[in-house]
């Protein structure tokens, strides 16, 4: 692919973001291509001065780099990912000889219930989780998709399959914290780590909005935290590519799973039940509140309540304390920007990006890696409820309520809820349908 002509043109750089790599000029012609803008005078200031920024960060649509060069390609869109290629990525078999159990056994060395346990071995040295599975052929598509994801490091990396016991298991990296949301539960996460796991989160979620994969299910029950406090999206069992317009294909899920997703959910979602990348965006500033206030959103309410409150515009309190420190601001602001009521008016996630690299060098002084440990949570602090915020909750009917009236209340009232997640696009490739085979 060549940029050169007798006359340059700066628009010409924009070859360089081709989707297809083999269309990209080399260093060499978009270094020729700089000088002959520069010596032409074709270049303003203020454009030299964005063509020496870069990102690492693309779009199959174009629309989160190209609606704005001065704020979304800038230097700190430094993401260690990259987009997906075509190559066919095939599952590795370890032997369960190779899946050692641990020296020194844990407490949580099996979590989960019977029978979804997940057991931690070691494996060539390192700790891994083995997730019990079915026997069922048609899952090898999805365990090619979960070997193409473990390119980025901010997903929880799949290592193969293998069998404990007769019984079939995926091995996944261990994390040794546990989900999100136990960690919340159980420890003080103090807020400049706060910071960096949501910007970390971010970084992994453009890398699947790249490959054109919605995860669907946004929440901290789905984060996966390491030891060194790094955040690992998991759970891909209802993940899908997107088509062209970013919606996605149809899926089926069980009810509750529907019920637990709910409160994550945008308003369209329940109105028009359709899944597009706006949705991811709502869904992870829900996560974001989630994650700032340590606890599920409408926490307590019926299905619904929640339902209706979302569709009117209604969303949870922000209630942040004296010690919350000033960075809290920009990050209501992130919130409220991912969670408007109107898709086209959210913002995307290279802003987010952008607005979390910066409030974490803003704070980069408070890092200590080499003191990790978060003291336990003490339990006069689990549920404060401070009246400080203009986004107003409905009624003050928020008392909990049993699982029964909970299932009854779906059943009658809200039986679309899990359907919504039916959608009717007949495009659906064959991996498409693998994805979520499991």
């Amino acid at each position: 692919m060549t940029i050169g002509s007798n006359e340059p043109k700066s628009e010409q750089i924009f070859h360089c973001w081709k989707f297809d790599p083999n269309e990209r000029p080399d260093i060499q012609q978009v270094a020729s291509l700089l000088d002959r803008l520069i010596n032409n005078n074709s270049l303003t200031v203020e454009q030299s001065k964005n063509l020496q920024k870069s990102t690492d960060t693309f779009d199959d649509s174009r629309e989160l780099y190209l609606n704005s060069i001065e704020s979304s390609c800038q230097e700190n869109y430094k993401i260690n990912t990259s987009i997906p290629s075509k190559v066919i990525y095939k599952k590795r078999k370890i032997y369960s000889k190779d899946l050692t159990s641990p020296i020194r056994g844990k407490p949580d060395d099996k979590r989960g219930k019977d029978p979804n346990f997940v057991i931690r071995k070691i494996y060539k040295g390192q700790e891994v989780a083995c997730k019990y599975i079915s026997n069922d052929e048609k899952k090898e598509r999805f365990f090619e998709f979960l070997m193409e994801l473990s390119e980025c490091k901010h997903i929880n990396r799949f290592h193969g399959t293998s069998t404990i016991e007769d019984r079939n298991v995926m091995v996944f990296e261990w994390a040794e914290r546990g989900t999100l949301r136990h960690l919340y539960e159980q420890k003080e996460i103090k807020w400049h780590y706060k910071v960096r796991i949501a910007l970390n989160i971010c970084r992994g979620l453009i890398f699947l909005q790249v490959g054109n994969i919605l995860h669907h299910d946004l929440r901290c029950q789905n984060i996966l935290i390491t030891e060194s406090l790094e955040p690992k999206i998991c759970n891909f069992e209802l993940a899908h590519y997107s088509d062209r317009n970013g919606n996605s294909s149809s899926l089926s899920i069980d009810q509750a799973t529907a019920v637990d997703a709910l409160p994550w959910l945008a308003p369209e979602m329940l109105t028009t039940f359709r899944y597009t990348p706006q949705c991811e965006i709502f869904s992870f500033g829900m996560l974001l509140w989630e994650l700032a206030f340590e606890k599920i959103p409408y926490q307590g309410w019926e299905v619904k309540k929640i339902k209706e409150h979302v569709i009117n515009g209604g969303r949870e309190r922000f209630t942040f304390g004296d010690s919350t420190p000033k960075i809290y601001q920009e990050y209501k602001k992130m919130i409220r920007d991912s969670w408007k009521q109107e898709p086209q008016e959210r913002t995307s996630f290279v802003k987010l990006l952008d607005m979390l690299e910066e409030l974490h060098d803003s704070i980069r002084y408070m890092f200590d890696d080499h003191s990790l440990d978060l003291p336990d949570k003490a339990m006069d602090s689990l549920d404060d409820d401070d009246d400080d915020d203009d986004l107003e909750l409905p009624d003050e009917d928020t008392s909990p309520v049993s699982i029964n009236p909970l299932e009854k209340s779906f059943k009658n009232t809200d039986q679309k809820l899990w359907e919504c997640f039916e959608f009717q696009n007949n495009d659906i490739s064959e991996l498409n349908a693998a994805v979520v085979c499991l």
